[in-house]
């Protein structure tokens, strides 16, 4: 279950945030593991050449990280000094 008002945000902006960083490391693993020529031979030669598309992987990659970090900072609040006291965290008009 998600979190009430604005944490929904927070969470899964972290969730976000955290499966491109995995989604990273299994493309760097993933490439590493490729470059092995004992591991190419073993393939066939139609699974080669579709193993080979990292730009989509890198588009996707950085707009679910960008999505988790603009939910992330969109879900955080003013700093204190912006609050109306009497009233509690709500902004000061200018």
């Amino acid at each position: 279950m998600i979190s009430p008002s604005a944490n929904w945000k927070r969470e899964v902006g972290i969730v976000l945030m955290v499966s491109a960083v995995n989604g990273a490391l299994m493309a760097v693993m993933s490439k590493l593991m490729l470059a092995n020529q004992e591991v190419q031979q073993k393939l066939p030669q139609e699974s080669r050449d579709l193993m080979s598309d990292y730009w989509s992987g890198t588009i996707w990659i950085g707009a679910w990280s960008l999505l988790g970090v603009a939910l992330f900072l969109l879900s955080r609040k003013p700093p204190p000094s912006e609050w109306d006291q009497r009233q509690g965290p709500r902004l000061v008009d200018r």
